[in-house]
């Protein structure tokens, strides 16, 4: 049998026990995921181009992630700008796309003559056109319909915001991105949108408003995090304010760390990741014990971002949280090995490493000896060890 799962592009949260691309008993699966800013979560070992052997043959597992910055946040398979083989018949691939351009100029000439139609007719023509996801044929096509759209601004907003704005196509929303982007012109119309009674107007108006990343927007939205009648909107307001990244928005975003949905507690902590600021730091400490896998692992996927600083505060929780400080350090150094602290840390974990506590050891051990750049020893040599 074979499977496969294709998406185009968005910012995706892909949440399984195992998958994303595996074949198992004699099967082929196949992931592909071609832009966005993604965050992939398993919990299970295999998955993101793995295949097992079952029946005498083997599976063929492939995993493909275009463009975008992706986040992977267990110690398996995956990682953002990287190749991974998984077995002789697994592979996973996370690199941009390079690809020759195919220049079809013959396309653009059929298109010349939408330039002298009138004004709305132009602008229907264009629409259309720059609608249509822009890969193979259309790649060219839809590109030029969108810089053609661009140069139509401000007058084109009189038709989108009253009538485009409505949909659930992400296509459409990309169209809506690419023309209002850099434009100072659209703020109006986007904070406008923002209230409108319709939620998908708003929740677009939302998305449109972080895509814009203009300051303008900040206040309004720190505002609406605090009016309870846009709570089902608080996980797109959280994105919108990370991805227009002022720090004073930082502490309105970490009254949400332990709210009752998960989706919105997985914002907080990418948001702070995006937002880099020393005041989030006792936020995703503390997001550290959250019940969420999702949420865990988000946190200390921040925490990578932040260095030497993060590290620093994890060091301060250590005598009091002792496994999940050591559990996270762990996660931090198969990111980030090359920090001028991991001798500071390799000395004062040393002493975990004789802890009667199983699991504190093991974390204190496997973590010294990384640093070291050493084979990890059994507990029990260690133990006779000491002994001797």
């Amino acid at each position: 049998s074979v499977g496969a799962l294709i998406d185009g592009e968005g910012d995706d949260i892909y949440y399984v026990s195992g998958g994303q691309g595996i074949g198992l008993t004699n099967s082929v699966g196949i992931f592909y995921d071609r832009e966005g800013d993604d965050v992939y979560f398993s919990t299970e070992k295999i998955g993101r181009g793995s295949a097992t052997i079952a029946r005498g043959f083997g599976g063929i597992g492939i995993f493909i992630d275009g463009e975008g910055n992706d986040f992977y946040p267990e110690k398996r398979n995956g990682n953002n700008g990287d190749i991974w083989y998984n077995s002789l018949t697994g592979i996973g691939v996370d690199i941009p796309h390079y690809r020759e351009k195919e220049h079809r100029y013959e396309q653009l000439d059929t298109l010349k003559n939408i330039e002298n139609l009138p004004f709305r007719e132009k602008f229907d023509s264009l629409w259309n056109i720059g609608i249509k996801w822009g890969v193979g044929e259309n790649e060219v096509r839809v590109k030029w319909a969108r810089k053609k759209l661009r140069e139509m601004r401000p007058e084109i907003y009189r038709f989108i915001f009253p009538e485009k704005l409505n949909t659930e196509n992400a296509l459409v929303l990309r169209c809506l991105k690419e023309i209002v982007k850099g434009d100072t012109a659209a703020v109006p119309e986007i904070m406008k949108a923002i209230f409108s009674k319709n939620d998908t107007i708003s929740f677009n108006a939302i998305y449109l408003a972080g895509e814009l990343k203009d300051r303008a927007f900040t206040d309004t939205l720190i505002y609406m995090l605090k009016e309870k009648e846009f709570e089902k909107k608080i996980g797109t307001i959280i994105d919108a304010l990370s991805k227009i990244g002022e720090k004073r928005s930082i502490p309105h975003i970490c009254k949400f760390y332990n709210h009752r949905s998960e989706i919105v507690r997985i914002k907080v902590a990418t948001s702070l990741r995006r937002i880099k600021n020393s005041t989030a730091l006792t936020t995703l400490i503390k997001m550290l014990k959250d019940e969420s896998y999702a949420v865990r692992t988000g946190a200390m996927n921040s925490l990578v971002e932040y260095g030497e600083e993060g590290i620093d505060s994890l060091l301060n929780l250590l005598p009091h949280e002792t496994l999940l400080t050591l559990k996270t350090l762990n996660y931090i150094h198969s990111k980030n090995k090359n920090l001028k602290i991991w001798d500071r840390v390799s000395r004062i974990i040393e002493p975990y490493i004789y802890s009667d506590n199983i699991k504190v050891s093991t974390y204190a051990r496997d973590l010294f000896y990384a640093i070291k750049k050493e084979k990890t020893p059994e507990r029990g040599e260690l133990l006779k060890l000491i002994k001797d």
